[in-house]
């Protein structure tokens, strides 16, 4: 009988309290904890009141809409708190101060009152020029374009140049659209205020028009400000028009004479100081324009008698495929500056196994300067496995420490089994300057003899311990002891410590670890752990990890956090998530998480989702959509691909390169014309490596960069 009245009791304890309104205790908490000096603790007190609803919190948020801390909170808890609390927001518009004005008309945007628009439209009279530009933004979410477009164009004659640029910004998206915007926009060209040119020059960054060419050419370039100076070589070597060659030889005419004489000491002060700066600058622009007469002048400033001309003018020109490029390269390796043969380790491996490559490593590895030896040694595997492994052995017994560290390093990269063997035989008696490099190298090596050496390592309470963490954090090297050994570690460390074991299994993904991740994951309130152990769950192939993602996007409200959890979870590739993804990307300003988990499913659903971002306004989105829509399977894909291929836009056209790969040869077979001659159009060697790659993986032959030879062999192959 006893233990029947427990059960009843249990029962009735178990059931849910009856609903009604919270006590005002609770109320009084919540807004207490907006005070607190941690932003997702005001975040999720926030939300707490939001969801609430409750009248009697109004009063009790009014006075903290003054408080700098808990100002921007308070507001946007009041604006969704029905008509009291916009009351409250609209009584602060006419406060005394900005910043209370500002947040107040922040919370005006996030409300649903009729009142609210009114309010903000009156927001653009303000006196502060700041609480205006904060109108003009709320009102770009709010009105319909055209009815914003004419509100924003008002605002073009304000006195206050963050206004004029405010304008810009809010307008950016629909300038490529709206030709309309140009006259009033392009009017700005000489305008006073270096901010707002600055704001229309990015505007403007590729597409050529005459009143903005001659407003640069009068007013930037001829300016005495080297910063304007900068962008504006900057705009031409955006543009990409052969009529800007002229104009930067005047730039180089009129900067140039005022660089330091070599060996002087460097100018102190404004503005020759920012000459080499400008230099460099200069030099991009020109490998960036396709002109002969700037690809020759190009080449002149490589045979400069001053280094500091030297330097930038090779670099430059070595970025370009260009015949006389082995040429620049060994005229390099004998330059008499340090610095200028020094440059030259950086941008060898654009050769690949050119004869000119080994001749620069060959020097670079043997020269008097330790530094210059030790940056030779970061591109030796580019050389055959015996050249490579004879370098780094003579290497080991350099007498800089820093030569010796990097030869460790370099040895793990070099694929071959005679590298781990002479590391493990290093291990058996280390040298303590480089016994961490060591420790990563061994690690990178991928080698499962090195978990032999760190598992002792792992149970030292020592320096050993945190040296083998860190370097486990990217290593390829997966082991089940070293696994168990990590999770049985991990109640033990502090934060940093967590964070490298779960980096680790981030990228060596185990079932066995998803019951670990998942219970940290309920346990760690740092976000950019909670990041990891996303990731680190959906790699791991368990459909537990799936049934956690999704219980985690349900419960939690961080954006940043859910666009982690939305690519965790597409990566699962579980049934489930799918729709709610396609559902996410229905919704206003799907973020880049949503766009790489949908992008691992197949279908024609998946298909007519990505299409619009391959015409989206911001590039960034055309380049995921043409990226992730090769792998939905659908045979719409193809012709989508091609059409980029021929774009303006060089990242687009190797998002669309890359994912023509995942196609198949026998699929992506119409694509190798246009693949062909998108090579042929690009310039820069890193553009052409990207066509390259996927011209060789649908061919199967390799012609490297040479679009000559491509189409060569294009010709034979058709005949």
């Amino acid at each position: 009988m006893r233990t029947l009245l427990l059960l009843v009791v249990l029962f009735l304890y178990a059931l849910p309290a009856p609903a009604g309104p919270v006590p005002k205790a609770e109320l009084q908490a919540l807004v207490q904890q907006l005070t607190v000096r941690d932003d997702w603790v005001q975040q999720q007190a926030t939300n707490r009141l939001i969801a609430l609803n409750d009248p009697r919190a109004v009063p009790l948020l009014t006075p903290l809409c003054r408080n700098p801390r808990a100002t921007q909170s308070a507001c946007k808890a009041l604006a969704h708190l029905g008509k009291p609390g916009v009351e409250v927001l609209l009584a602060l518009r006419t406060d005394t101060q900005k910043w209370v004005r500002m947040q107040a008309l922040g919370g005006l945007g996030w409300s649903k009152d009729p009142r609210a628009i009114a309010a903000v439209k009156s927001a653009l009279q303000d006196t502060d020029a700041e609480v205006r530009c904060r109108a003009l933004f709320l009102l770009k979410r709010t009105l319909p374009y055209a009815e914003h477009r004419e509100l924003a164009l008002t605002m073009l004659s304000d006195d206050a140049p963050t206004c004029r640029t405010a304008v810009i910004v809010t307008l950016l998206d629909a300038i490529p659209k709206d030709r309309t915007l140009d006259e009033p926009l392009l009017a700005l060209a000489n305008d006073p205020s270096a901010r707002v040119c600055h704001m229309l020059l990015d505007a403007y960054s590729c597409r050529f028009d005459p009143r903005l060419f001659d407003a640069m050419r009068t007013h930037w370039l001829l300016s005495e400000d080297i910063g304007y100076v900068k962008r504006a070589v900057n705009w031409y070597a955006g543009l990409g028009d052969a009529r800007a060659v002229p104009l930067l030889r005047q730039v180089y005419d009129r900067w140039i004479p005022r660089l330091p004489a070599p060996g002087a000491p460097e100018a102190t002060e404004d503005p020759d100081k920012y000459v080499p700066g400008l230099l460099d600058r200069l030099t991009q622009a020109l490998a960036a324009i396709d002109d002969a007469a700037g690809t020759d002048f190009l080449y002149s400033l490589t045979k400069d008698p001053h280094p500091l001309i030297r330097k930038p003018a090779a670099w430059a020109f070595l970025e370009l495929v260009e015949p006389r490029a082995p040429e620049v390269m060994a005229a390099v390796l004998r330059d008499p500056d340090e610095g200028v043969r020094d440059m030259l380790t950086q941008c060898a491996y654009r050769f690949g196994d050119h004869h000119a490559v080994q001749e620069a490593l060959r020097a670079m590895c043997t020269d008097a300067d330790p530094k210059t030896r030790e940056r030779g040694l970061q591109y030796v595997h580019f050389a055959t496995p015996d050249e490579a492994l004879h370098m780094l052995k003579r290497a080991l017994a350099d007498p800089d420490d820093g030569v010796r560290a990097k030869a460790i390093e370099r040895l793990a990269c070099v694929k071959d089994p005679r590298a781990v063997d002479r590391l493990l035989a290093m291990a058996a008696s280390p040298d303590q300057s480089t016994y961490r490099t060591l420790l990563s190298a061994l690690c990178n090596s991928g080698d499962a003899r090195a978990v032999d050496l760190l598992l002792p390592l792992l149970h030292k309470p020592s320096v050993e311990r945190q040296w083998v963490l860190i370097a486990l954090q990217m290593a390829r090297i997966s082991d089940r002891r070293l696994d168990e050994a990590l999770l049985a570690l991990l109640p033990q460390l502090d934060c940093e410590w967590r964070y490298y074991c779960y980096r680790h299994f981030e990228f060596n993904p185990t079932t066995r670890a998803t019951g670990a991740l998942l219970q940290a994951l309920a346990r760690e309130t740092d976000n950019d752990l909670r990041r990891t152990i996303l990731e680190a769950l959906s790699n791991a192939g368990d459909p537990a990890a799936a049934d956690a993602l999704l219980a985690f996007i349900q419960k939690n409200e961080d954006p940043s956090l859910l666009q982690q959890a939305y690519g965790a979870l597409g990566r699962t590739r579980d049934p489930r998530a799918l729709p709610i993804l396609l559902a996410r990307m229905k919704a206003p300003g799907a973020k880049w998480g949503v766009i790489r988990g949908l992008g691992q499913y197949q279908g024609a659903q998946v298909y007519d989702a990505l299409l619009p971002l391959t015409y989206h306004p911001k590039m960034r989105y055309r380049e995921h959509g043409l990226y992730y829509l090769s792998n939905t399977g659908d045979p719409r894909t193809l012709p989508v691909l091609i059409a980029a291929l021929k774009r303006e836009e060089i990242s687009e056209v190797l998002a669309a390169a890359a994912g023509l790969q995942f196609l198949g040869p026998e699929r992506a077979a119409p694509a190798i014309d246009p693949l062909i001659a998108a090579l042929a159009r690009m310039r820069r060697f890193d553009q052409r490596h990207g066509v390259a790659t996927a011209l060789k993986a649908l061919t199967g032959e390799d012609f490297g960069v040479d679009a000559v030879k491509w189409q060569a062999w294009r010709a034979a192959t058709s005949e």
